[in-house]
């Protein structure tokens, strides 16, 4: 498993457009969160700031439709998947790390070493 640091992700405020966007998106669908979830834009419009103030909601954190440090967390917590291309090279090691904030996470592709 990797160890990705919430705070090395990047933050997503209204509009932002990249590729860890899209992995946002696809975490939020099928949350529970009153809905199927937002379309797969790549793009953190209005409709993903809804689901995301959701799911803050649901985590007790503030509402405020950006994915910061602590929703990133606590997506990561609760099983978001990234997709390895999509995380900032400082933020992932394949050894594990010690530290505050940092949370051992699936990345989708990753590969494991049998024992």
């Amino acid at each position: 498993m990797a160890t990705i640091d919430p705070a090395a992700l990047p933050s997503l405020a209204a509009d932002a457009s990249a590729p860890i966007v899209k992995d946002w998106q696809v975490f939020l669908v099928g949350r529970g969160l009153g809905g199927v979830g937002p379309k797969l834009t790549g793009t953190h419009d209005a409709e993903s700031q809804d689901y995301t103030k959701k799911f803050q909601a649901a985590k007790n954190l503030p509402q405020t439709g950006t994915v910061d440090t602590a929703t990133w967390a606590a997506g990561l917590a609760a099983g978001l998947r990234l997709r390895p291309g999509n995380i900032p090279a400082v933020a992932a090691s394949a050894a594990g790390g010690a530290g505050g904030g940092v949370v051992e996470a699936n990345v989708v592709g990753e590969r494991r070493q049998r024992a």
